[in-house]
């Protein structure tokens, strides 16, 4: 039987409940939507989940990192240069330097 080859230094997160794993980080200036997920410099993957909420006629979906709420909406979710800007009614929000919180 082949072995799998496996990088340890692979990207590892959760998407819509399935397990990914990337060998690179995500391309600069990637958007959600029209991309399903995207990859900061740290490795976390960042989507939309299934809750939402209607801001003046527009749709903001529940931000999910590693397959977990973050507790924020948006309307759009940027990963410029390894760096996460989520978009909403609020403006936008970047990722905190320790990448825990949007601030």
């Amino acid at each position: 039987m082949a072995e799998l080859n496996v990088d340890k230094d692979a990207l590892v997160g959760v998407v819509n409940g399935a397990r990914h794993e990337r060998a690179n980080p995500t391309e600069n200036y990637v958007h959600v939507p029209p991309a399903l997920f995207c990859v900061d410099s740290s490795g976390n993957y960042f989507t939309f989940g299934t809750e939402y909420v209607i801001h003046h006629g527009d749709y903001e979906w529940n931000v999910v990192c590693n397959g977990k709420d973050t507790g924020e909406t948006a309307k759009r979710i940027s990963c410029i240069d390894g760096k996460v800007t989520i978009h909403g009614s609020y403006g936008r929000k970047q990722q905190s330097r320790s990448r825990r919180t949007f601030i």
